[in-house]
């Protein structure tokens, strides 16, 4: 089998064939939501660290007060992607990824509690990136459910 051509698209995002309308699913749109407002969360959490390190000491209460929000945008992520992956049939990665973006921000949120600026700063830029990606890959993914068990071993 040989590999597709860069001009050939993605087996992962095949768009529909002409005369079909693609599935949509409100699951897959309100992970997609969550996502966004998840960058938008870290892009203000990352300048309130700027603002604070450039010396206004204050925000950095508020810098702690986004953390907690961003920690439940991150869950709402995880549980989305488990819903989108057991009640809508879609795919794994959102799910896992969702997962790791958890596990991922629990440990930048330890090193900022601890005091380890360095490491802080390099995983939230980490962070940030991870979200990104996977908000993009969110926005790009064509719902396509699998087919129920039963209906495969039927057809065997």
């Amino acid at each position: 089998m040989q590999p597709p051509l860069a001009s050939q698209p993605h087996p992962m995002y095949q768009s529909p064939l002409p005369g079909q309308t693609p599935k949509r699913s409100a699951l897959l749109w309100a992970l997609r939501f969550a996502s966004l407002f998840l960058v938008l969360e870290l892009f203000l959490q990352a300048m309130l660290a700027a603002l604070f390190v450039g010396g206004s000491v204050g925000l950095l209460s508020l810098h702690g007060i986004n953390a907690f929000f961003i920690t439940v945008v991150v869950f709402l992520c995880m549980v989305l992607g488990a819903c989108y992956r057991w009640v809508a049939r879609g795919p794994w990665w959102p799910m896992l990824l969702g997962g790791l973006l958890w596990l991922g921000l629990f440990i930048q949120e330890i090193l900022g509690y601890t005091r380890i600026v360095p490491l802080h700063i390099f995983c939230g830029v980490l962070l940030i990136t991870l979200c990104t990606v996977y908000c993009l890959a969110l926005f790009r993914h064509v719902h396509a459910p699998r087919p129920c068990r039963a209906a495969a071993g039927a057809r065997a």
